[in-house]
Formats: structure tokens, C-alpha cells, sequence
């Protein structure tokens, strides 16, 4: 499994321990410097008492997946959206290097709604929100709450615009859809 081994080593120097030292009774010297230096440990158990001897949670000594580390981003977009902040927001998102093949669809989902929903709140950006938003409504894998908002930010978008038959006509697909999406969760 890929490890932050610098994170490793710091903490080892902070216990003020040798690689030898950190190792004893746990795994060889080689180990913990494949660990720190080449960011691999193949045995969780090995890793999760490096990581007790460190005092160091083992999640936070893992490396992070493109699409851990996109919802982290994510959790972040949201929190700033709840504080009224989307142009803060929109920012984090342009900066981010976005890999849809990397991601899974809900991700996929979740990442192109907030793209076009800051593009809208932060940027008064129509076209370019639309597009986004488009762009989830046009994934018909699996409707999930992102198509919902999305199909919805659409309309929202046409109002603010003043185009009010589009918007009746997006504002309507949403509520439709929110509806067959209730109606499935209550026969699961």
C-alpha cells in the first residue's frame, strides 16, 4: 500500500528514535526505510504498530486517492458554499487539475454540480454553469441527488436571466425527478 513516508520519518525523528530503533520488535530496519523512502509498506499490521509506536493514526499516514483527495476538495467547496463564499469556492475549484476518468460517477456527479453551481452563485457565469449542469443532467447512470440540484440550478439560472419558460421547464424536471427519486427510495 502507498504510505506517506515523510510523514513517517518526521515522526521518528520527533520520538527521536533510528530507523533500527522504530523497527525492533516489529519488522527489520529495511522495512521502515522502504517505508520512508519509498513510500511502501506491504503489511497493514507491520504499518498499523509503526504507526501505534509513533503515536500516529494509520489513516493519516496513507497516501490519498485522486478521488479521496477530490471529495476532501469537495467537503470544502461545500462548507464554503453553506458560508455564502462560492466565489471562494468556484476559485478552488478552477485551480483543481479535474480527472473525470479517474473518478466514480457519484464523484463525477458531485464535482461537475459545483462546478456549475459556483460558476453560477460566484461568477454569475450563466453560460458556463449551464454547461456543468448540463453536463450532470446529461449522465443517465444513476440518478443521484447531484442530478436533482443540478436540473434545478438550471432553472434557477434561466430566472435570474429572466427567461422564465425555461426555467418553469427545468424547475419542473426537477421537481419530477426528486419525486420518482423519493417514490424508489421508499420501495427499498
Amino acid at each position: 500500500m502507498k504510505v506517506l513516508g515523510e510523514k513517517i520519518q518526521q515522526a521518528r525523528k520527533m520520538h527521536r528514535l533510528s530507523q533500527s530503533a522504530l523497527a525492533a520488535g516489529i519488522c527489520t530496519q529495511a522495512t521502515i526505510s522502504k517505508i520512508e523512502n519509498k513510500n511502501r509498506c506491504e503489511s497493514l499490521d507491520v504499518f498499523s504498530s509503526i504507526c501505534s509506536k509513533l503515536e500516529l493514526s494509520v489513516f493519516e499516514c496513507l497516501e490519498e486517492s485522486y478521488e479521496q483527495e477530490t471529495e476532501r476538495i469537495l467537503t470544502v467547496v461545500e462548507k464554503l458554499r453553506e458560508q455564502l463564499r462560492a466565489y471562494e469556492a468556484h476559485e478552488i475549484l478552477e485551480e483543481y487539475n479535474f480527472k473525470e476518468d479517474k473518478l466514480s460517477y457519484f464523484t463525477k456527479t458531485k464535482f461537475l454540480y459545483y462546478k456549475g453551481s459556483t460558476s453560477l452563485l460566484g461568477k454569475s457565469d450563466f453560460e458556463g454553469a449551464i454547461a456543468y449542469l448540463k453536463q450532470v443532467v446529461r449522465m443517465k447512470n444513476k440518478t443521484n441527488i447531484y442530478h436533482i440540484l443540478s436540473m434545478n440550478a438550471i432553472g434557477v439560472s434561466y430566472e435570474l436571466q429572466g427567461k422564465y419558460r425555461e426555467a418553469a421547464k427545468y424547475n419542473e424536471k426537477a421537481y419530477q425527478m426528486l419525486n420518482d427519486f423519493l417514490m424508489m427510495s421508499y420501495q427499498l
